[in-house]
């Protein structure tokens, strides 16, 4: 409902001076008093704002902002608390008012009942609070304020309304008042900073002296250009504290009337001067000034910041540093860092001033400290000095100090002697670590060394004894290779032999040099051997090994061996070890080898012996002869002699047709023998036959009629055929089999039927479908089946049917198959007839089936087998399937059941299988199942809102005028309107009239509207809400603003014009409470469109005399609609 107002202004003569101060409770709201009016510091992290004052008990508003332009009152804006109406604060100086009644604040009252500073106190009244958190950026923060009272004068012996400024670390509980008398812990009052001079009521300055009168700043009773209206007031003072940065407080800031509601009082605090800094970076740190870092050290910049309130970004000389997101960032080199600040919470931004980091040179050195090593002194412990390890470290001036942990030297805390003791019994190397301190650089770095124990017994290699075979070589022995072997050849050591162990002890006696190339010995004598470090006689070791001399094994010469040759290839096979007994008798510990030369025997590789049933041609082998304790050895001549053995030829198996299928049948073996041996037979050879390899090998249970053998195991028989040579135990043997070959034993009881298309009576038959019937259990791989147009070709094994796996019955219905085991020479024939049967006939495609969406998702569940009917028709004996894919419908798996959810959003594609259960025979189609989505509203979260010019109805509506918001540019959708969800949903009882619908009210602000697919019929339906908006009022009539011209030309009638003065009276006859602006116009026109304001009503230049305004009253919290 438009609400507005316009009046006139007109002119007249009235001329007056005054500087108070502007007081406003509305303007702003505490939350923006605390946060635009008091703080100064962007990005400031300020919450749980709370005030409490008279009007949230019934009673006056003692929070306001003020505004000052009077040279006299030492602030030009801030906030106001008062334990009277704020608005009352404006000077000069006058009566006072008698306003109050609301409750005090026990905080401040236990406070000051604690000091014990006011024995008359009772209680406190009329409390006026504002209270916040807030987070310090850093380690100060402070506010400017002044207090006033009407109090002074009269009663500033007597009376005294208190205030504080209660700020409390929220992590530690600690809680201070800053608002105290400088240098002191009394609170500010009346009491505490007052001027005698001012004393009224008889009271002297004995009586009543001054107290801390450099904090008095005015008295204000008689000043009529005075800018309060208290009688006193302090000097401008500073509320100050050290915080912690980061840390939150809590502030409070309350002032109260003390035991009554008289005289009140006020604090007023400066407006931005509330500081809690800003994040601070620190400190440059330069080389010209010596504080720059050291090379290796790390430097931590810190914003003091919470990263839950908080984003950063460091950057390093003007950069971005990538990753570098955190609230502290540790610096390893030079440059200019800085860091931008965002808050989590909002769009504000800070960048505190960057910081310069400087690194000193590396302090240089040549060569790292040498590790240092020593023998062990006599005793417990061995003696190192620590400064031997600084020979060459550096040429600059430096201090070297030592430490036994890398932290302590990192630290410089708990440094060693430099004459170290080190048990005796440490056998691990011992780190030292040493800091290396520049005399003219304040940096330093840390090394490490090590010093280490030496084990000066020298650790000599094993030597194996030395052993010689008497007989077979000299009498001496070489200990040459030994001078290498016992310590690896090591240059700066010398080896000498000796006859001693005390001779290689002492150093007495050694081996001359000239014999131990050729060393005589004894059986059983030890050598010493002695390896001395040429540069300390302490350091040596001493190894011993044995020399032994041995005979030679005693043999017998062995005999020749023979053998059959091996398929007549020059081979044969021996068994060497038939002469080992000849050779040897029972000695023990004797071995033999055997080898195919004499060079491998005296070499002896085992590895490359011959084998003891050896393969090889005639000729001599060697045999190496070994006493396995001595390893003495002798070699003897082995003769081998190959035996001819009978050369057969191979023959393939003999075969017969098996007339009855019983595995049995008459061999004739005689044409066999020539067939083995050669026609005619070679002379000089005995042949005989065998059922079993055994008795082949033997000579034994001849196959005595070979003329007519009848086999003993069915259908496949092995025998044996033995030929051997008169007077020779060497022969040779094969193997015959004898095979019975079966004769097809076919049938076939059933036709080859198939299924038809296209309904003509002929089709493709694929007739190897039939080939597991003929074959009636038989294998398969045992027979060749082919199929022939007549019985003739069939008999004959001629004019196969080319394409049996797709044949066409056009010229025949039946078939004739041939079934020949394979070999050839048994097979069988039999006919085959062909019956075609008809498929199913159904429309392809089918219609399309559809289900409206009931859930926006672009699924939904369909009966599909209510389908069926349609799809079969008047056809019966028909089987109906659905299928995922084609595959599926083919093969008839995995139908899908009904009712069935579509799988693939909004369409998805079915493949249909008919099938005549009869036959088997099927078809196959597709149907196409749609989700056809129901109507999209664009139904607002809020109600619609209606403006009214009573609480009570919602007058008539126009519900169609709602019609293009809910479809929103959309398709257009048939809308109706109904009272109930059930109706909407059923579609009966729409309301009739929608345009002009008064049926709502509050307790029935809902309807219901239904939204219908033209095309498929879906349809949703929503809940529509309203709310009443009770339209601003304005008053009957506003009076017209009449004042004098004071502007320049004081005869031109334009002069400035306070409109605001109509602010009051407007907002007083506003019937529902709320936030209310009042704004001003120059036309009905730019009133009723809320445009192009005047921008300073408090001071409007009229551009006509007289001139109409227009006023437009509206209630924030409602559309711009209703005003």
């Amino acid at each position: 409902m438009k609400k507005y107002f316009l009046f006139c202004l007109l002119f007249s003569c009235f001329w007056g001076i005054s500087q108070p101060i502007a007081v406003s409770t509305t303007q702003y709201t505490v939350d923006q008093l605390v946060t635009e009016v008091l703080i100064n510091t962007p990005c400031a992290i300020i919450t749980n704002i709370t005030s409490n004052t008279g009007s949230n008990h019934g009673s006056v508003n003692g929070i306001g902002y003020f505004q000052n332009t009077n040279p006299n009152f030492p602030m030009t804006n801030g906030i106001i608390l008062s334990t009277s109406a704020a608005i009352d604060a404006p000077g000069p100086q006058g009566s006072p008012t008698l306003s109050g009644g609301w409750p005090g604040d026990q905080q401040l009252f236990d406070y000051m009942t604690a000091l014990d500073i006011d024995p008359g106190l009772l209680g406190y009244r009329d409390a006026s609070i504002i209270e916040f958190d807030f987070t310090p950026f850093t380690d100060h923060m402070s506010f400017n304020f002044l207090f006033a009272s009407r109090e002074y004068g009269f009663y500033q012996c007597d009376f005294s309304d208190a205030f504080a400024f209660f700020l409390t670390n929220t992590v530690t509980g600690e809680i201070t008042n800053l608002a105290l008398v400088p240098n002191t812990n009394d609170p500010i009052s009346v009491i505490t900073i007052r001027d005698s001079q001012f004393n009224i009521g008889g009271q002297s300055e004995d009586d009543c002296p001054s107290m801390n009168p450099e904090y008095f700043g005015s008295y204000n009773v008689g000043d009529p250009v005075g800018a309060i209206n208290y009688n006193g007031q302090t000097v401008k003072m500073v509320a100050a504290s050290d915080v912690t940065p980061g840390v939150q407080y809590h502030i409070k800031l309350v002032i109260a009337d003390r035991n009554d509601s008289m005289l009140d009082s006020a604090v007023f605090i400066e407006g931005g001067s509330f500081d809690i800094g800003q994040p601070n970076l620190g400190e440059n740190r330069l080389i010209e000034d010596g504080s720059a870092m050291c090379s290796a050290e790390e430097y931590e910049l810190s914003t003091g910041l919470n990263p839950e309130q908080y984003l950063f970004q460091w950057t390093k000389d003007g950069e971005l540093i990538p990753g570098a997101t955190d609230p502290t960032y540790t610096v390893t080199e030079s440059g200019l860092y800085g860091v931008l600040i965002t808050a989590v919470f909002g769009s504000c931004e800070q960048n505190p001033e960057p910081v310069r980091i400087e690194i000193f040179n590396e302090l240089e050195i040549t060569n790292l400290p040498q590790n240092l090593n020593s023998c062990p002194n006599k005793g417990d412990v061995t003696f190192f000095d620590l400064r031997d390890s600084e020979i060459g470290v550096t040429s600059e001036p430096v201090i070297f100090s030592y430490f036994l942990s890398e932290e302590d030297a990192l630290n410089n805390m708990n440094s060693i002697s430099p004459i170290f003791e080190l048990d005796n019994d440490i056998t691990l190397p011992v780190t030292i670590w040493v800091r290396i301190t520049g005399l003219t650089l304040p940096c330093s770095r840390v090394e490490s060394f090590t010093i280490v124990l030496d084990n000066c017994v020298l650790q000599l290699e094993h030597l194996p004894d030395l052993s010689i075979c008497v007989g077979s070589q000299p009498n001496s022995f070489d200990f040459i290779p030994y001078k290498d072997l016992v310590y690896h050849g090591i240059i700066g050591y010398t080896v000498t032999f000796y006859n001693s162990e005390d001779d290689a002890l002492l150093q007495t006696n050694p081996i001359d040099n000239n014999i131990i190339s050729n060393y005589t010995a004894t059986n059983g004598e030890t050598i010493w051997v002695r390896v001395q470090d040429d540069n300390d006689i302490e350091i040596y070791g001493i190894e011993s090994f044995s020399l032994h001399l041995y005979d030679l094994p005693v043999v017998n010469t062995p005999q020749a061996l023979s053998s059959c040759e091996v398929n007549g290839l020059g081979f044969a096979t021996f068994d060497l070890s038939v002469n080992e007994v000849d050779i040897i008798g029972n000695q023990s510990n004797i071995a033999l080898e055997y080898y195919r030369t004499y060079a491998e025997a005296e070499i002896g590789n085992a590895a490359a012996s011959l084998p003891l049933l050896y393969t090889g041609a005639q000729g001599d082998i060697y045999i190496r002869v070994i006493n396995s304790k001595t390893g003495c050895y002798i070699i003897l001549t082995q003769a081998l002699l190959i035996v001819e053995v009978p050369v057969l030829s191979n023959i393939a198996p003999l075969e017969i047709c098996d007339s009855n299928n019983d595995g049995y049948g008459i061999f004739n073996l005689i044409p066999t023998t020539t067939a083995i041996t050669g026609n005619p037979v070679p002379a000089g050879l005995i042949i005989s036959y065998h059922e079993t390899i055994g008795d082949a090998n033997n000579n034994a249970n001849r196959i005595q009629n070979i003329g007519a053998y009848e086999n003993i195991v069915p259908n496949i028989q092995t025998i044996y055929v033995r030929v051997s040579r008169v007077n020779s135990n060497c022969y040779a043997t094969m193997p015959i089999d004898l095979i019975i070959k079966p004769t097809p034993n076919i049938t076939i009881s059933t036709p080859l039927t198939t299924c038809d298309s296209n309904n003509d009576g002929v089709a493709d038959f694929d007739l190897t479908s039939k080939v597991s019937e003929v074959l009636n259990g038989l294998d398969p791989l045992d027979y060749i089946v082919t199929f022939h147009i007549n019985e003739e070709n069939a008999l004959s094994g001629i004019n196969e049917i080319s394409n049996p796996s797709s044949y066409s019955n056009l010229t025949s219905n039946s078939v004739f198959v041939r079934v020949e085991s394979i070999g050839g020479g048994c097979s069988k024939v039999v006919r085959l007839f062909l019956v075609t049967n008809p498929t199913p006939v159904i429309v392809n495609p089918i219609a399309t089936y559809s289900s409206c969406d009931d859930n926006f998702d672009g699924f939904q569940v369909f009966d599909i087998a209510s389908k069926i009917p349609l799809i079969t028709g008047t056809q019966t004996g028909l089987q109906v399937t659905f299928h995922y894919t084609l595959a599926d419908a083919n093969s008839g798996s995995n139908p899908l059941a009904s009712p069935y959810q579509n799988v693939v959003q909004n369409v998805q594609t079915l493949f249909v299988r008919v099938q005549r259960l009869s036959t088997g025979c099927f078809t196959t189609t597709t149907m196409d199942i749609r989700v056809s989505p129901v109507p999209v509203l664009n139904v607002p979260v809020t109600p619609f809102d209606i403006c009214s010019d009573t609480d009570t109805s919602f007058g008539t509506v126009n519900l169609s005028s709602f019609n293009a918001q809910l479809l929103n540019g959309g398709p257009d959708h048939d809308l109706k309107y109904f009272e109930t969800q059930a109706n909407a949903q059923n579609n009966v009882l729409p309301i009739l009239n929608p345009e002009a619908y008064n049926n709502l009210e509050p307790n029935n602000s809902s309807v219901w509207v239904r939204a219908t697919n033209k095309i498929t019929g879906c349809f949703s339906v929503y809940k529509i809400n309203f709310r009443i908006l009770v339209s601003p009022k304005m008053p009957v009539t506003l009076p017209n603003i009449i004042t004098c011209d004071v502007q320049n030309d004081l005869f031109d009638g334009i002069t400035p014009i306070d409109l605001t003065q109509q602010t009051p009276l407007i907002l007083a006859a506003q019937t529902i409470a709320g936030n209310y602006e009042v704004r001003y116009f120059t036309s009905l026109v730019l009133a009723n469109v809320g445009t192009n304001w005047i921008a300073n009503p408090q001071a409007y230049m009229n551009s006509t005399n007289p001139q109409t305004i227009w006023a437009r009253v509206q209630n924030t919290a409602h559309p711009t609609t209703c005003f």
